[in-house]
């Protein structure tokens, strides 16, 4: 079998002239091209301990295949979805040899429709998917991966992304600051995020114009139990009024007033009532997903 551990670095400036290719717009192309920060990127595996097993990592839009050899380097069986086809040529002809060996397999696809139930299984269980996501789909990957519900950690070991800083940020706010939002929200009810370290622009051709962010996400240990009905209606009532308070929130969601205090009981410090002057961007996804659940059980 051939040694994959032996796969060297490609630089990506070499690979776009010996291939006459040039970043594409539509794509939102930019290349990775520090080897020691793919290194660092593909490491963050080993994060969650040893992997004897090295479980299969499906890489979205994997490009010129600066993440994918240092995955390979590392042992990794790597499924990569990539939709541009002079990327895919381009892997076909770099890394043929794990491509025969059956340690690479590149397919044609979007990265913002996939079934991960479906590639769960193609892989025998659940997987760790990874990419440097193109700003342009980042909002897409995520609510899909929000979509996934309780099934994600049926299917997902982890995620592990390299996004814009201001999206990172968002990801790992806290209740009550100005990152906190839905997004927050609707991901942390079903992942813990962790945020690994920052790549500036100067690491990438061509260089963007905003500071990237390595963060990893796990599906919680122990999930939160299954998302409410009322849970998105809340969450969005919640942020698109964010100077309201939560009660007023409630009022606008057809809540009758008289059922309010109810919702808040034990939710407050120490289990104490939550002030009815709170505003909704100030409440943890715990509690946002506790008086959810019990709109929903008032309502039944």
């Amino acid at each position: 079998m051939t040694d994959v551990t032996a796969v060297p670095w490609k630089d990506p400036r070499r690979l776009l002239q010996a291939h006459g290719l040039h970043a594409k717009r539509r794509f939102s192309q930019n290349f990775l091209c520090n080897p020691q920060v793919t290194d660092r990127i593909a490491g963050a595996l080993a994060i969650q301990g040893a992997e004897p097993e090295r479980h299969p990592v499906l890489e979205l839009g994997p490009g010129l295949g600066s993440l994918t050899g240092r995955l390979l380097a590392r042992g990794y069986p790597v499924y990569a979805v990539e939709p541009d086809p002079d990327m895919r040529r381009v892997l076909a002809a770099e890394y043929s040899a794990p491509m025969d060996q059956g340690q690479l397999q590149v397919e044609d696809g979007d990265a913002t429709a996939l079934d991960y139930g479906r590639w769960s299984e193609r892989l025998g269980g659940p997987m760790h998917v990874m990419g440097n996501l193109p700003y342009g789909i980042t909002g897409g990957i995520f609510r899909q991966l929000c979509d996934l519900g309780d099934d994600c950690r049926t299917w997902v070991r982890s995620c592990t992304f390299m996004i814009q800083r201001e999206v990172a940020d968002r990801l790992c706010a806290a209740a009550g600051t100005r990152s906190y939002g839905a997004l927050t929200v609707f991901v942390r009810r079903l992942f813990l995020v962790r945020p690994l370290f920052d790549v500036g622009p100067g690491n990438f051709v061509p260089r963007p114009k905003v500071t990237s962010c390595v963060v990893q996400l796990h599906p919680r240990e122990v999930p939160l139990s299954p998302m409410p009905p009322t849970l998105e209606a809340l969450i969005r009532a919640v942020f698109q009024g964010r100077r309201k308070t939560l009660r007023n929130t409630l009022r606008t969601m057809g809540i009758p007033p008289g059922h309010i205090p109810t919702l808040f009981s034990g939710l407050g410090p120490s289990d104490g009532n939550l002030d009815e002057r709170v505003r909704g961007e100030t409440l943890t996804v715990e509690q946002l997903h506790r008086i959810a659940e019990r709109v929903d059980a008032d309502q039944s």
